[in-house]
């Protein structure tokens, strides 16, 4: 039985899966992270901007609401996959850190399928409700 490393389930930084990533993960995560931070800090300077005004002036900004929708979309759209790809994701490694280390790799194999399915499934929901939505003339 393989000796499990105990800095591994802790999630030592140093140890991160995303500093041996192919180089095609790298090109496509480097916009995607630009991206989300950026829409992260529009998303916090139009909260915080509409809050403001809200309190003091007594002038919303009006559609706030729908532009903190989309921008949200945009940052949960460009994180997800990020965190999924260098495998920072939120896990519970109690059981399989006490199995041998070919089923252990064989379950974060598969585990990472599922990952991908079930982003493919949201993305294929996320077209068909824009698509539904423009045939209705919906707007944002």
């Amino acid at each position: 039985m393989a000796e499990h490393d105990p800095g591994e389930a802790a999630g030592d930084p140093s140890r991160a899966p995303a500093q041996h990533a192919p180089s095609l993960v790298r090109w496509i995560g480097m916009p995607l992270e630009v991206v989300g931070g950026l829409a992260l800090f529009a998303l916090m300077l139009l909260t915080v901007s509409d809050a403001l005004l809200r309190s003091f002036a007594n002038r919303p900004i009006l559609g706030g609401g729908d532009y903190i929708q989309v921008i949200l979309v945009i940052v949960v759209a460009a994180s997800l996959p990020l965190c999924i790809a260098g495998g920072r994701a939120i896990a519970i490694e109690f059981l399989t850190a006490r199995l041998p280390d070919v089923p252990r790799r064989l379950l974060k194999r598969l585990t990472a399928l599922l990952c991908v399915v079930m982003l493919g499934y949201l993305a294929w929901r996320c077209a068909v409700n824009a698509r539904e939505a423009a045939m209705f003339g919906e707007t944002t």
